[in-house]
């Protein structure tokens, strides 16, 4: 480009369009990748916060399955409350931990159900938890407390209820439901699985329930012992004739 003598160089019209739709295309591939990376980071502490709340909602829920109360009953007036049922979308027990704060002494009468969350459209965990001091024995355990749900976890894909089953010569077998009709005594252990998303792995816990085995029972005096892992470091002391329990450490 020749500059004409006494004129001051400059850039012509079309080399500014140039230069301005240069910068402009560069600008936004540098702010899309800033957005591309934003979004990453911020789906990642999502990903991440969801995992630590369905580990904390496990973990909670392995506690209370860990501190089962274990009660003999007679043939005669039987308490269906006391005694454990559960499929693959329900279980009910009771125990010596309460998750509500508004259960704080006592054994209770905890039920978990697998209901539909209508707003994710995937799958919630709900809670029923009541002072079993409370509750009339001729009430149907399987339809009391329903008006009382309460939801401890939800937007999930899938939740589901497992229970061991150790055999006379000591095999265990897990099985996808427990009928105290029709099963001896209590699940060795109780598997929760819970799977956050389709495309993720589940967070799986299990809660051994340690009993007392019929012999020792018979040949002991003291007072029925109840379930409890030595990791949960709970201690129950239940007086005759009255169902006693721990206060709960969740607030």
């Amino acid at each position: 480009m020749r500059i004409a003598a006494g004129k001051p160089a400059g850039f012509t019209l079309l080399e500014v369009i140039i230069s301005l739709t240069i910068t402009a295309v560069m600008l936004v591939i540098i702010f899309g990748a800033m957005r591309v990376g934003v979004r990453a980071w911020e789906k990642g502490e999502q990903d991440l916060d969801e995992r630590l709340r369905n580990r904390v909602v496990l973990d909670m829920m392995k506690r209370q399955l860990a501190s089962i109360a274990f009660r003999e009953q007679k043939e005669e007036g039987k308490n269906r409350f006391l005694s454990v049922k559960g499929d693959k979308t329900s279980l009910r027990f009771i125990s010596n931990v309460a998750l509500l704060t508004s259960n704080e002494f006592g054994v209770v009468f905890v039920r978990y159900i697998v209901g539909d969350d209508t707003e994710s459209n995937g799958k919630q965990i709900e809670i029923i938890e009541k002072n079993l001091v409370f509750i009339d024995p001729e009430d149907d355990p399987d339809k009391f407390g329903m008006d009382d749900r309460l939801t401890i976890l939800s937007g999930i894909s899938d939740v589901s209820f497992n229970y061991l089953k150790r055999g006379e010569e000591g095999d265990e077998e897990w099985q996808d439901s427990w009928d105290p009709d029709t099963e001896k005594g209590f699940p060795a252990a109780f598997k929760v699985e819970i799977t956050a998303k389709e495309d993720q792995a589940p967070l799986v816990t299990i809660a051994r329930a340690e009993a007392a085995t019929s012999e020792e029972k018979a040949g002991s005096s003291e007072k029925p012992e109840r379930a409890d892992t030595a990791k949960s470091n709970i201690e129950n002391k239940s007086s005759s004739g009255r169902l006693g329990g721990t206060k709960s450490r969740f607030r």
